[in-house]
């Protein structure tokens, strides 16, 4: 995390740069959500579920300075150009081809290479994170993440539902992950594509409850859909998961 924050800091992103990230659940978008803020800059996360022409408005509401995507989110870039106009710094997750800026494994590079604490000084009512609504009620709508806030909503996960450090928590809710993490939790991400829950494998998330000794669970109603069902046919029950 302290090398991407130093080498995302050696390109240009700073305290307060809107950074859009479009990177699959993995253990670089924790990584780089983490990096961005520590170095009190700003992730803008979108649900690609809410639609082509939602997702792009939203880009241009918000005006993103930085973006940081797989190869993919750049071919998007490149087809709207318009939408993506204020984007000044480029990160490519993965191969990049001719579309200019760096790749992350040279952003890491980077920061290996530097010194210092990329810690920035933030307050409880500085901008920590742009969150869209996934459009299921109207349009889909930018929130606003106060440092002040998601420390709050971390103490709430905590006391509410006991979480403690050293338990493992199964990522089928990848936004709600970030605040295990925080918790000192272990994040399992479990074979699946977290944007089509419907479609899950139960043996895959059997399988990863089993072998990591999952102790809780986010998901969709979609996900439990087809978990819970599949369960009660095999009459499986997942005891790690039992308080």
């Amino acid at each position: 995390i302290d090398e991407v924050a130093r080498g995302l800091a050696d390109m240009g992103v700073g305290i307060g740069t809107r950074t859009l990230l479009m990177v699959t659940p993995s253990i670089e978008l924790f990584v780089l959500t983490f990096a961005l803020q520590r170095m009190g800059a700003v992730p803008v996360l979108l649900d690609p579920a809410m639609g082509r022409a939602n997702v792009l408005n939203a880009i241009s509401e918000v005006e993103p300075e930085a973006f940081i995507a797989i190869p993919k989110g750049h071919v998007a870039r490149l087809l709207f150009k318009k939408n993506f106009s204020s984007v000044k710094q480029l990160v490519t997750v993965g191969n990049k081809m001719g579309w200019g800026g760096v790749t992350l494994a040279e952003v890491k590079e980077r920061g290996r290479e530097l010194e210092g604490d990329p810690m920035a000084h933030t307050v409880a009512s500085d901008l920590a994170a742009i969150l869209f609504t996934s459009g299921s009620t109207g349009a889909p709508k930018g929130v606003l993440y106060t440092h002040g806030s998601f420390e709050a909503q971390v103490k709430i996960f905590e006391d509410i539902f006991g979480i403690q450090a050293g338990e493992g928590e199964l990522s089928a809710f990848p936004l709600f992950s970030l605040f295990s993490a925080a918790l000192g939790v272990t994040v399992i991400v479990p074979d699946m594509d977290a944007t089509k829950p419907a479609e899950v494998s139960p043996f895959n998330i059997t399988e990863a409850i089993d072998d990591h000794g999952i102790t809780y669970a986010f998901g969709s109603p979609a996900f439990w859909r087809v978990l819970v069902p599949a369960w009660e046919e095999a009459n499986y029950v997942p005891q790690s998961m039992l308080r």
